[in-house]
């Protein structure tokens, strides 16, 4: 059943309360240069909550260079999702979380312009627009 539906891991939004999306995937300019941007920036107060958007384990936890502190989940079947630019992180390499579960706190560490959560998915190695999958969502 799981290969019938590619977007089974994903049963939660990363910040279920806060669907501002402040910088889209895709091209946009930063500090006067055209870059492509890997995952979706949804704003948030720091210290708002982030949240596994599906089960996995933790397969990063820490200081990532131009991420500031980041979490990464591995769900298997190939999808990974990044949760960048955190305050403060809540679990540790190897851990086992679940859809839902309290994973960071919003903040703006690394190279970050205001407060919010980075998100990415990838999928076998290629970043995908997670506003894509977040549509999915029930």
């Amino acid at each position: 059943s799981y290969s019938n539906n590619p977007y089974s891991w994903l049963v939660s939004h990363p910040l279920p309360d806060m669907n501002r999306v402040s910088s889209n995937y895709g091209g946009r300019t930063m500090g006067g240069r055209a870059e492509n941007h890997s995952g979706l920036d949804l704003s948030a107060p720091s210290g708002t909550p982030i949240y596994a958007s599906g089960s996995g384990v933790v397969t990063r936890s820490g200081w990532v260079n131009g991420y500031g502190q980041m979490i990464e989940i591995n769900h298997g079947n190939g999808y990974i999702t990044r949760y960048a630019h955190a305050s403060r992180l809540l679990v540790s390499v190897g851990e086992r979380v679940k859809s839902g579960e309290e994973i960071a706190k919003v903040g703006c560490t690394g190279r970050c312009t205001g407060a919010h959560l980075h998100y990415e998915i990838v999928q076998d190695g290629q970043r995908k627009n997670p506003s894509t999958y977040l549509a999915m969502l029930p």
